[in-house]
């Protein structure tokens, strides 16, 4: 009696050993069916030209409902054999096994639901990112062809908006530079500084944006006095000086700004006060021990000095500081012949 009982044990743990191995080859020949539900979601993105995010829990659960589907089926059939058979050796704990038996194909399941889930989902996203690449530089091109044209601002706006929903937000500082463009190109400082207030805090836009900004704000300074312009040119000036000390673009236009304020001063005791910030301005540039960013702020002023509008301001501010002028002169040209950028 004791032999038979344990001959049928044997026979059940064959029987567990058979039926893993079949299951585990059956779970894993899902890989195709599944391979087959990402060509086919892809090829219908492709076909749409456009991207939709399904969210997380959706996605998952429709993989993991076809998963089960297949799998099912192959699990009747493997059942039904094995039913068959315990029912044969009789009284062993066939609800046991059956039970072990669910539990072997939920866990292999699971592990080809999750594998397939995390490779889908990253194709999508690759796809995703793809396409923003393709729109951005469309966009550029539109840009490039009529650089006055509101259209391409809205097109422009609504790609921030796709890309401010979705992981690929690395794009976001890119395309907020060219829509940025596009509105110093059509002098809209308003516009620009409405990105910068919705974007600027949550990623590090490029130093082009604030300045695009800062000198459509100066111009406007220029053009009407504004006091607010002058003011969200000085701090969009001092922001940028901070995050990049070597970058001469703000500390030109800032000296171009109160040269501008000089000239049409009044008071002696303001032009006086205004010469000292000028001073202040260049001796901090003078600092720096390569004229880095001596020459790019000489290149700032001296694309000023050929401008018809501002040209005048910067001539008349270099009379009032000739030697503070010369020496930052003097320190552009020596880093300039240092590396090579003069003859």
């Amino acid at each position: 009696m004791k032999l038979l009982i344990i001959s049928q044990k044997l026979i059940l743990i064959l029987a567990l050993f058979t039926f893993t191995f079949f299951a585990s080859e059956r779970v894993t020949a899902q890989d195709a069916d599944i391979e087959r539900l990402v060509e086919q979601r892809v090829d219908s993105i492709i076909a749409e030209g456009q991207y939709t995010r399904i969210p997380n829990e959706d996605f998952e659960t429709i993989i993991d409902n076809k998963v089960s589907v297949k799998i099912n089926e192959k699990l009747r059939f493997w059942v039904t054999i094995i039913g068959l058979f315990i029912t044969a050796l009789g009284g062993l704990g066939a609800y046991t096994f059956n039970n072990k038996i669910q539990q072997i194909i939920k866990e292999q399941a699971d592990k080809q639901v999750k594998s397939k889930f995390e490779s889908i989902n990253e194709d999508l996203l690759d796809y995703a990112k793809f396409a923003a690449k393709s729109k951005l530089e469309d966009l550029k091109k539109k840009y490039d062809i009529d650089p006055n044209s509101e259209l391409n601002v809205i097109e422009g706006k609504k790609l921030l908006s796709e890309l401010d929903t979705h992981e690929h937000i690395e794009l976001l500082p890119e395309t907020i530079d060219l829509v940025g463009l596009m509105n110093y190109t059509r002098r809209k400082a308003p516009e620009i500084d409405k990105l910068i207030e919705n974007y600027g805090e949550r990623f590090e836009l490029k130093e082009t944006t604030y300045m695009n900004a800062a000198i459509l704000h100066m111009d406007d300074y220029e053009l009407n006095g504004s006091k607010y312009s002058k003011q969200q040119c000085v701090d969009y000036c001092n922001f940028v000086s901070k995050r990049i000390p070597h970058y001469g673009e703000p500390k030109g236009t800032l000296i171009l700004l109160y040269a501008i304020d000089h000239q049409n001063a009044i008071v002696p005791e303001e032009k006086e006060d205004i010469l000292k910030t000028v001073r202040v301005l260049i001796q901090d540039i003078l600092k720096g021990s390569s004229g880095q960013l001596a020459s790019s702020t000489v290149s700032r002023i001296n694309r000023d000095k050929k401008s018809t509008i501002f040209g005048h301001y910067i001539s008349h501010i270099e009379t009032q500081l000739p030697e503070e002028f010369s020496a930052l002169y003097e320190k552009a040209m020596q880093y300039e012949q240092r590396n090579g950028q003069l003859a």
